[in-house]
């Protein structure tokens, strides 16, 4: 079967109206939201038609594609084309343009040829798996405008200009790049990686990350929102739900990784923190570079000592379950006894500030828990000290 593409001099078709963009408006006023909603609506159409646009289904056999999915031609040029087979690899072609397509599967491009590669893709949406990997070899021009996939890797290669503009994904991974000129603008990157990368000039403009997805629970995951306005993924889960290749690595590599990551952001990134989105950033990178389970929870409770808050929360907890012991826990007090809530409330406030017992004097196994709440109280105030110092001076 002979590809649909078709280009003037300058890359449009004649007599159209509008050029790019038929496949957006084909899954909006379709409601088609992923790959299985789209392969239900084709069903088992060989050609779409929707406004100026003529879609041509495709299969593996259909493209002539071997046993193992691979394409061995050396251009590879498709446009208003929907690929319905679980992966695509392009492994042997040095140029490589796709426009107004959809892969139902993964679409995985390698660089066996050992040359250069030229890469343009715009307005694209990928099942699966989006790879492009240049085996330490150039991918120059590359450019990825209006994309969307669960996951894009960016992996091993040279390039003089690299783009990638107005796209959505759920996990973006940059690594092992060498980039003369480095654009990431107006996307959202979900869980962003960025590792082992050197870039001599860098635009990241403001608002592409949210820095809490470092952290994210599994969420769902679509091509497009609900919403018939609106094109971009509404939650963003972790790359294992729905890539292979993320094994098991050590927390020490991982926590390599998100420190990287955080400081291209902080280097590169023109986001203005707030003193909260900087105090966030340090507490995210405390988080990723703690080694074990119980570090983490200690990081969690006092928020790195960046989030004067949650020391706060943790002295009046403190003076709350040691109110508690005193005064259900059959202790021994001189003269006066503690038997209201009230009283065992004043006299744990004023033994955690460590300034006296006031009116009422412990005895016996009271001492002991008093000098406990003490050393906690003085403790607590250091690290709220800390904590304020590291927040609004840092």
């Amino acid at each position: 079967m002979k590809l649909q593409y078709f280009e003037n001099g300058d890359g449009t078709r004649p007599g159209r109206v509008k050029q790019m963009g038929h496949l957006l408006e084909l899954l909006r006023d379709n409601g088609i939201h992923d790959q299985q909603s789209l392969r239900d609506w084709i069903a088992g159409r060989s050609v779409i038609k929707h406004g100026e646009a003529e879609f041509q289904v495709v299969t593996a056999k259909d493209l002539g594609l071997d046993d193992e999915n691979r394409w061995h031609h050396p251009d590879f040029k498709i446009r208003e084309v929907i690929v319905d087979c679980d992966e695509v690899l392009l492994q042997n072609s040095s140029n490589i343009i796709i426009l107004d397509c959809a892969f139902l599967g993964s679409l995985i491009i390698g660089n066996k040829i050992e040359r250069p590669i030229k890469l343009s893709l715009d307005t694209v949406v990928v099942g699966e798996r989006l790879i492009v990997s240049g085996n330490e070899f150039p991918v120059s021009p590359a450019s990825l405008t209006d994309v969307r996939s669960p996951l894009l890797r960016l992996d091993n290669f040279q390039s003089d200009d690299l783009q990638v503009n107005g796209c959505a994904f759920a996990s973006t991974q940059l690594m092992r790049l060498t980039c003369d000129a480095l654009s990431v603008a107006y996307n959202q990157l979900g869980t962003l990686e960025v590792t082992d990368g050197k870039f001599k000039s860098v635009r990241f403009p403001p608002g592409q990350v949210d820095m809490r997805s470092l952290q994210q629970h599994p969420k769902s995951w679509t091509w497009l929102r609900r919403s018939p306005a609106a094109f971009k993924p509404f939650s963003i889960p972790p790359r294992q739900l729905f890539d292979e290749a993320a094994d098991e690595i050590s927390r020490g590599e991982a926590a390599r990784r998100v420190g990287e990551t955080l400081d291209f952001l902080q280097e590169h990134s023109e986001d203005r923190y707030s003193r909260k989105q900087a105090a966030e950033l340090k507490y995210q990178r405390a988080l990723a570079e703690s080694p074990g389970n119980f570090r983490t929870a200690l990081i969690f409770l006092t928020g790195a000592l960046v989030k004067p808050m949650r020391i706060v929360g943790l002295a009046a907890a403190t003076i709350f379950i040691f109110s508690i012991a005193y005064l259900y826990g059959d202790l021994r007090f001189e003269q006066k006894h503690v038997e209201t809530f009230r009283e065992a409330l004043y006299f744990s406030g004023l033994t955690f500030t460590t300034i006296g017992y006031g009116d009422i004097t412990p005895m016996g196994f009271a001492r002991f828990l008093a000098v406990l709440e003490g050393l906690l109280g003085i403790v607590l105030s250091s690290a709220l000290l800390v904590s304020l110092t590291r927040r609004h001076i840092e």
